[in-house]
């Protein structure tokens, strides 16, 4: 009998009424972030909020696929700032931990709230997990929750390593990929951000979809509508 692999990343919808309980009711994800929650340290004026850490359960893993090892975060379980700083720096040893142990040469980071946004808010994850992504190297980071496509120049250190929109080099920075929508709920793309080397508008008809091909030496990145238009492509070489 054949099998599809479904690895997800958990949203903010999934947040409404019950936090992530139904969510954890139809995905049995991977369980190598398991319980993480439960050893981290809050810092002075911060409450160990029992229900982030039960969120985080089954919604933060990694896995490896091929040439590539992804990491799976939760930034989609809570809009308070603070208790939202709290759920990332629950996950944010773990994640160091993870990118640190892997052999594989690529590293993909996935979530859904992103670390560069196209719609303007304060933007958390990057202020608190970017110099990890920075630092362990990650390649590439696939990012949903705006409902258009946008990926950015490689980034380090919040600057265009190059301006150049492919023929990137592995271990220069990371680039950075909200992929579209599959919903029909459509955002209008704003006026580029600087990271900002593509940005498209995603029609309600047509859905977009992204394709990964790695070899040791190359990761071959296209973004496609279901029509077959190719709206975005680049590599990154070792």
């Amino acid at each position: 009998k054949e099998r599809l692999p479904l690895m997800t990343a958990i949203g903010n919808h999934e947040n409404r009424g019950a936090g992530a309980k139904y969510y954890n009711l139809h995905f049995f994800n991977p369980q190598n972030g398991a319980g993480l929650g439960r050893w981290y340290k809050p810092e002075p004026g911060e409450e160990k909020a029992l229900p982030i850490i039960q969120n985080l359960d089954n919604t933060v893993y990694s896995f490896d696929y091929a040439n590539a090892h992804f990491a799976v975060i939760n930034t989609g379980t809570d809009w308070e700032p603070q208790s939202m700083r709290q759920l990332l720096k629950m996950q944010q040893l773990w994640l160091e931990s993870d990118l640190a142990r892997t052999t594989k040469p690529w590293k993909i980071l996935l979530t859904h709230i992103g670390v560069y946004v196209q719609k303007p808010r304060e933007n958390l994850v990057r202020e608190v997990l970017g110099d990890t992504i920075d630092r362990y190297g990650v390649d590439l980071v696939l990012e949903g929750h705006d409902h258009t496509y946008m990926r950015t120049y490689q980034m380090k250190d919040e600057e265009l390593v190059t301006n150049a929109l492919t023929g990137f080099r592995s271990g220069d920075g990371t680039v950075y990929s909200i992929i579209g929508s599959a919903a029909q709920k459509r955002y209008d793309s704003p006026d580029k951000h600087p990271y900002a080397a593509v940005v498209r508008n995603i029609p309600p008809e047509e859905p977009s979809y992204t394709l990964l091909d790695f070899t040791p030496e190359r990761l071959t990145f296209c973004e496609k509508l279901t029509d077959g238009t190719v709206i975005d492509e680049f590599t990154i070489e070792k």
